[in-house]
């Protein structure tokens, strides 16, 4: 088979729908933020998604890849391009605040409380879960690094403690107090640890 009869070739069945994943994406978080992670089920998923369990196990091989795909994609929709404003605490700030724009979506909040628990007991979804953690940490330790260079923070600040810190804070208020903090106490937060 010559190259070009090779690239003409069409993968056996039908083509993968973006329309089909992003749906089942949305239903996944809600049915996350309704039922909770444990009684979740492919099924739930497919029956709210208008899809099927086969159509979804084509794409994700377990309830764990599809619930961290699902939130992946929700944590890529939202992550800001990072601009240098010339404020380290205006840029991780804004980071942030993005990030509780999402928690305030579709019941984003309860999708991520759910998973809380599970996180610990189920190793793949704990494993999973951490890859989009480093992703998102990648991003404000970049500002943070940078500020650290411009001279606009403390030299001597522990990027990855820093990052706990305010990933902690808003982690505290969802879980255990007001629920999601206001953009204002992030900015608060931010200039206190920065």
């Amino acid at each position: 088979m010559s190259n070009s009869t090779k690239s003409k070739v069409r993968p056996r069945g039908r083509p993968r729908s973006e329309k089909l994943e992003l749906e089942i994406i949305r239903a996944t978080i809600s049915i996350l933020a309704s039922v909770g992670y444990h009684e979740m089920t492919m099924e739930l998923v497919a029956t709210e998604a208008g899809s099927s369990r086969p159509a979804i196990y084509r794409r994700w091989k377990s309830k764990q890849e599809l619930v961290v795909a699902a939130l992946a994609k929700r944590f890529n929709d939202v992550i800001p391009i990072v601009v240098d404003t010339g404020s380290t605490q205006k840029d991780v700030a804004t980071m942030l605040k993005s990030f509780l724009s999402l928690l305030r979506k579709d019941g984003m909040d309860q999708a991520i409380l759910s998973i809380i628990p599970e996180i610990r007991r189920d190793d793949e979804l704990g494993l999973l879960f951490k890859k989009i953690e480093i992703g998102r940490r990648l991003f404000l330790a970049k500002a943070i690094m940078r500020g650290k260079m411009r001279g606009d923070i403390d030299p001597n600040i522990n990027v990855n403690l820093a990052i706990d810190q305010l990933l902690g804070g808003i982690y505290f208020r969802l879980i255990f107090r007001d629920g999601i903090p206001a953009d204002k106490d992030v900015e608060d937060m931010v200039n206190a640890l920065l």
